[in-house]
């Protein structure tokens, strides 16, 4: 186990992967807290070719801008990123969906609610009591790092011609 920490002395607790919302892509990302216990989120990863912010923000944040019994959608957590790229809210909405911190609303599944938080805070608090630190690189375990294929988009024959 490393004990490397984020240049702004965080401490990855968390690495894991999931869907987008739109479930063309996926993600990776990262839960972490600063020696006082602040926990904060980041996205480190994306299989698609959109832009999206890598910088932590911190949980108490979101929960600030998700009011309980509100529908939310990806552009609840937009005020978070002005004049960054839109993709990602909605990016950060899946990473909290896979979270437990917010869940479809049966009546309107492209919008959230907010999710009993029990289980998340529990989870999010043992992890922090632990000496666990993953370190800055941390990914889930098993998954490698998205990226083009050896060749990337160069025709049959270029590559061919690369290869003599």
């Amino acid at each position: 186990m490393t004990t490397e920490k984020d240049q702004d002395g965080l401490r990855v607790l968390r690495a894991a992967s999931c869907g987008t919302l739109s479930g063309r892509s996926n993600l990776v990302y990262q839960v972490g807290c600063t020696p006082d216990g602040d926990v904060q989120l980041r996205i480190t990863e994306s299989s698609g070719s959109g832009f999206y912010s890598q910088e932590w923000v911190r949980f108490a944040r979101i929960l600030e801008l998700l009011k309980p019994g509100e529908a939310q959608t990806f552009y609840s957590l937009q005020p978070l990123f002005e004049g960054r790229s839109v993709n990602t809210g909605g990016f950060l909405m899946a990473c909290l969906k896979h979270l437990g911190v917010v869940k479809p609303m049966e009546s309107s599944p492209r919008n959230y609610e907010l999710a009993d938080l029990q289980a998340v805070v529990a989870e999010v608090q043992a992890l922090i009591e632990s000496d666990i630190s993953l370190g800055v690189d941390a990914r889930p375990e098993g998954h490698r790092r998205a990226g083009k294929r050896k060749g990337g988009t160069a025709s049959k024959a270029a590559r061919r011609e690369l290869d003599t």
